[in-house]
């Protein structure tokens, strides 16, 4: 695994979060039925997204110097657009296609 494949993976994560609470909003009011329920289900599917915003601006770091990457992550993970693809981390230097073993958490 490389710094970008790892990136990548945090990138993946916040974006699920996001696609699950917004695609829960119409899949639970199809479901619900009842107009009393559509405040508490749409507070759950904005909280959704929110909750995946927020895993990519405050998640997503490098893990060198953990620097926060925020609005630049997804170009990093993925490299879209027209701009040559990031190959270092713009706060420490350290190269993203280098091999990478990410910590394990001990449970």
């Amino acid at each position: 695994m490389t710094l970008r494949d790892y990136l990548r993976r945090q990138v993946w994560i916040g974006y699920a979060i996001m696609i699950a609470g917004w695609l829960g909003l119409p899949l639970s009011l199809a479901l619900s039925g009842e107009a009393a329920d559509i405040p508490q289900v749409a507070f759950f599917a904005v909280a959704g997204v929110l909750v995946g915003v927020l895993w990519l601006v405050v998640r997503v770091r490098c893990p060198k110097c953990k620097a926060r990457y925020g609005q630049i992550a997804t170009e990093i993970a993925f490299g879209f657009g027209r701009r040559q693809r990031v190959m270092f981390c713009p706060y420490c230097g350290e190269r993203l296609d280098q091999p990478y073993e990410p910590p394990r958490r001990v449970l």
